[in-house]
């Protein structure tokens, strides 16, 4: 947490993690923050009122984004407006469902319903997503898998891309989490006017503050002060 608390990053902003219980997201989640030796993160998450938090700061296009990643229990999903809550201000988020228990699928209507009520930012208001299938291997009995074609079908009709893999390999979910960062990072405006920001759910940090060009482009301040 180093990164956040001295304010040694550009942006920062709120990403949120939704799926049923078992869809093994927090599993997902850990890998990816852990997987880089750049991370600014606690070995343990930090446990929070019905949610882990955990960060990870990421390089992109010469800049930094520290992203608050936002665990929410499987559990919460019979609770939207807890949901709603957790998701408040977040500027998006992945889905994750268990393609071999084709409930997990269903129930991402509900799950997303509820968050982008709470989300903000985005082409439309509500949030930036992907969706990620992931499969842990245990089959719901006497249940179809999900097939590739109704997760894309649902990804594409709500605005977001979809990955798929299994907990074995996640390159899948770090592909989800940078697609989701990098979609986020356009929406940025130039000059970054922190009014615009606050739209997109977007923090400013202490090196954007400090940044003369920047200031130049706001306020019209000379370079050389």
């Amino acid at each position: 947490m180093d990164d956040l608390e001295a304010g040694n990053y550009h942006f920062a902003w709120k990403m949120m993690v939704l799926g049923d219980i078992g869809v093994g997201k927090t599993t997902l989640l850990r890998h990816h923050v852990q997987d880089d030796e750049a991370i600014d993160v606690s070995v343990e998450a930090e446990r929070g009122y019905c949610a882990d938090f955990v960060m990870k700061s990421y390089e992109r296009d010469g800049r930094k984004h520290v992203i608050h990643w936002w665990d929410i229990p499987g559990s919460d999903r019979g609770d939207p407006g807890t949901v709603t809550r957790l998701c408040a201000g977040a500027a998006g988020g992945i889905l994750v469902f268990d393609h071999d228990v084709p409930e997990s699928f269903q129930q991402l209507g509900t799950w997303l319903k509820a968050a982008r009520k709470g989300c903000i930012g985005g082409v439309h208001g509500h949030g930036t997503w992907a969706l990620v299938g992931n499969s842990i291997g245990v089959e719901a009995a006497g249940e179809d898998v999900v097939s590739q074609a109704d997760a894309q079908k649902f990804a594409e009709d709500n605005g977001m891309r979809y990955f798929e893999g299994t907990d074995s390999s996640l390159s899948f979910f770090h592909d989800a989490a940078f697609e989701v960062l990098s979609n986020i990072a356009e929406l940025i405006p130039q000059p970054p006017e922190p009014s615009l920001l606050f739209r997109q759910g977007i923090a400013v940090g202490g090196l954007l503050a400090s940044d003369v060009n920047v200031r130049q482009q706001l306020f019209g301040a000379p370079v050389g002060l």
